[in-house]
């Protein structure tokens, strides 16, 4: 028996009759967005239905766990335990021909109505043991993503995943590849806190499942150990990040370089979770100590019985969270002994700005002749460009290392060199740049003998810039996420002080807007609907152990950056139970002053200060009211000579409670994302008190 929704045919030979699993409602509005909505209109959906069941089945960034595996047109195709298809879509752009195995049908209609475009899916709906016995033993590729630790469940044997993987080595080509991707039992975040993905219980793989039958994770060990008494003798790794759900980088065990500062996210978007510490620093600690593969949170493993030979993707970026103009993906391939990176726009709109890239190659190889710079060739390849690997340090992470040395001279003359062949670019009428290259950051630029090369040069554009501009752009992510480097005083140093500072951040959050788009990121649905994320502090706060409101912390800036070391606790006098009088005594030399109302989201309506203008790291609403929805409120105020040697604010404060406000009115809410659409990178937002 079969039915056809749009070119993808379901199968029913093998279905029960009725679904044994469902998410009910979840999966009947699923069904209605994907009926009534494009997939270009499911990131705004994804919005309009905010919580996790729709973010999970409908984010397009679910596909890119497959994307960069080298699937040729002519290749067949098998993925197991389909779901609602947020895969499967981007298979069938890959392969000749895709064949599902589901279950559920509910699940197999909501799949075959959001790819109903394709011809080459057909979904089998039923048990995987009834469905695989009557399948061909010729699948190039057969997929387990996010199905594996459910073997249990649906595999009848002593040994159900020595079996699964058995099973499937008998319908995959000789020299086909399986692909599973799952969480790992010692993912570094269950170490931090968050919850087992499948129990929702603290610690349940670590404890090796107890009680729970149904699922199982396993250890890099445990997972190679399967893979290799299956038969499977070639395994290659991938760690995707922030993990397999919804990866933006995926790292393989041939990967040189260690985490950015972005790639390690605190996103939990299913349940609460605590933060016993931060997991991008232990990450890039464990990259540095070589155990990086133990701590990953997902893997992704590839399982062959012969080696692959061919050229390899050892690492994949994918940017998809922007405009549909802009969105590619970027892979660092090792092929011939040699290595080289390629990229690929992710849509037919991308493709014109993909070739810009091509273009500007020789263009920015003329205009850099008379300076260090040196741009990585670029060439077209297949449907994308492909630039030049150069091996070296890249000057963000030779400066962070010379900070940590403590040499902050050699620090400084790297980018006093910087900082003049930008300047030299510059043409001599009107002091712009001819060719304007904003992509000229630290992290861009890799440092090999005499030369520095530019790796990356997506966003140049056909007018002229200021090169101060580029060179704040430069600072600015070299000190996004470093805090150590905020105490070198880098923005003054070059002269972006001020109304001059100002300018270039809005001209930068502009940017930032024009290549976002309308697309949402995961940043932004993070504020909305992200769980609770409770760290050691707030729990021993909410303990009744710590946290007075009668008192807040004060930090002094002398003008190089906020520290403990220039910080305090001033006590105020408290009137009305939550309104609260501070009377700070000045330093001379201060410049900047940083109050910090309480250790945990609270509430503040600032009623009385001398300064107007604040910095905040939470959210601004009307009549001087202050939403902080995360730990660590501050309010930045900035001095000048005509302040008094005294500071007098009144502000009233409410902690929620618990540990967060329960519920956020719908007009807050709404704000709340307005505002956060295109929040400065560093999470402060300035705004204006009446």
């Amino acid at each position: 028996m079969q039915e056809k929704i749009g070119g993808v045919t379901l199968d029913l030979t093998n279905y029960p009759g009725e679904d044994y699993y469902s998410e009910g409602a979840a999966e009947d509005l699923l069904l209605q967005i994907v009926s009534e909505h494009g997939q270009g209109d499911h990131n705004h959906q994804i919005l309009a239905h905010p919580n996790w069941s729709t973010l999970y089945h409908l984010s397009d960034l679910r596909g890119n766990i497959v994307d960069f595996i080298p699937i040729k047109s002519t290749d067949k195709v098998l993925e197991v335990g389909a779901g609602c298809g947020a895969i499967t879509g981007t298979l069938a752009k890959k392969a000749g021909s895709v064949t599902c195995i589901e279950l559920s049908k509910k699940r197999s209609m909501i799949n075959a109505t959001r790819n109903k475009a394709f011809d080459n899916i057909e979904i089998k709906v039923g048990n995987f043991q009834d469905v695989e016995k009557s399948l061909p033993s010729d699948y190039d590729y057969i997929m387990l993503i996010g199905v594996f630790e459910y073997a249990a469940s649906y595999i009848s044997a002593k040994d159900p995943y020595s079996t699964f993987l058995n099973i499937l080595s008998s319908h995959l080509k000789e020299d086909g590849a399986i692909y599973i991707a799952i969480e790992n039992k010692y993912g570094l975040k269950y170490l931090a806190g968050c919850r087992e993905d499948h129990t929702g219980a603290f610690g349940s793989g670590i404890e090796g499942y107890k009680g729970v039958d149904y699922v199982r994770t396993f250890s890099r060990q445990g997972l190679l150990k399967l893979s290799k008494n299956a038969g499977f003798d070639h395994i290659y790794e991938y760690y995707p990040y922030p993990d397999y759900k919804l990866p933006v980088n995926i790292y393989s065990q041939d990967c040189s370089f260690g985490l950015s500062s972005d790639d390690v996210k605190g996103y939990n978007f299913d349940r609460d979770r605590v933060v016993l510490f931060d997991e991008n620093e232990a990450f890039k600690e464990a990259a540095a100590e070589g155990m990086f593969p133990f701590f990953s949170n997902s893997f992704l493993f590839e399982l062959r019985k012969k080696p692959e030979t061919s050229s390899r993707v050892i690492y994949s970026r994918h940017s998809n969270e922007r405009a549909a103009q802009y969105a590619i993906r970027t892979d660092i391939i090792s092929e011939n002994g040699g290595k080289c990176v390629r990229k690929y726009p992710l849509n037919d709109s991308a493709k014109e700005h993909i070739e810009r890239l091509i273009q500007n190659y020789p263009r920015l190889k003329a205009d850099f002749k008379d300076t260090i710079f040196v741009p990585a060739a670029c060439k077209s390849h297949d449907n994308g460009a492909e630039f030049e690997y150069i091996e070296g340090e890249n000057l963000e992470k030779k400066l962070l290392r010379l900070l940590n040395e403590n040499n902050e001279v050699g620090l400084l003359a790297l980018i006093d060199e910087y900082v003049e062949n930008v300047k030299a670019l510059a043409s001599s009428k009107d002091g712009s740049i001819p060719l304007s290259n904003l992509d000229l950051i630290f992290s861009n630029i890799v440092i090999s003998d005499d030369d520095w090369y530019v790796l990356d040069y997506e966003w140049v554009f056909d007018e002229p810039s200021d090169p101060e501009f580029t060179i704040y752009r430069a600072l600015r992510y070299f000190m996004t996420g470093n805090e150590r480097t905020l105490n070198l005083g880098l923005f003054s140093r070059y002269g972006f002080d001020g109304d001059k500072l100002k300018v270039y951040e809005e001209k930068e959050e502009a940017f930032q807007q024009k290549v976002a788009g309308k697309r949402l990121s995961l940043t932004v649905f993070d504020s909305i609907f992200g769980q609770a994320a409770y760290s050691v502090d707030e729990l021993v706060y909410n303990a009744g152990l710590v946290g007075r409101l009668d008192r807040a912390k004060v930090y002094f800036d002398h003008g190089r950056g906020f520290s403990e070391g220039n910080a305090m606790y001033v006590s105020g006098k408290m009137e009305d139970h939550n309104k609260l009088n501070l009377t700070i005594t000045i330093p001379e030399g201060c410049t900047r002053l940083r109050i910090d109302p309480s250790d945990n989201a609270c509430v503040v309506k600032v009623e009385s200060t001398p300064e107007k203008d604040v910095e905040v790291n939470g959210l601004g609403l009307k009549n001087n009211v202050i939403f902080f929805d995360k730990p660590d409120p501050q309010m930045i105020f900035g001095l000048n000579k005509n302040n008094s040697t005294e500071f007098h604010i009144a502000y009233r404060i409410t902690v929620p409670d618990g540990m967060y406000l329960e519920e956020i009115s719908e007009s807050i809410r709404k704000e709340k994302v307005n505002k956060l659409l295109f929040r400065r990178r560093d999470g402060y937002e300035k705004i204006r008190l009446s």
